[in-house]
């Protein structure tokens, strides 16, 4: 198991979400690049279906 890196992990918040604001549903979108691995956590009230790629492997969570 590999030691988590906060360096290679980007947040973004769709259109409508804040980071200091409760919004309902919220639902989380997490990709990781096979090639940097990178993380990329989407926010939004939707799930990020644009975020999917054959390039990265997803989790959806809400």
């Amino acid at each position: 198991m590999s030691t988590f890196n906060s360096e290679k992990l980007s947040v973004e918040y769709m259109e409508g979400i804040a980071a200091r604001k409760p919004v309902m549903p919220r639902r989380y979108t997490l990709t990781h690049s096979d090639l940097t691995g990178e993380l990329f956590l989407t926010i939004g009230i939707n799930y990020a279906w644009g975020k999917i790629n054959s390039l990265r492997d997803e989790i959806f969570g809400g």
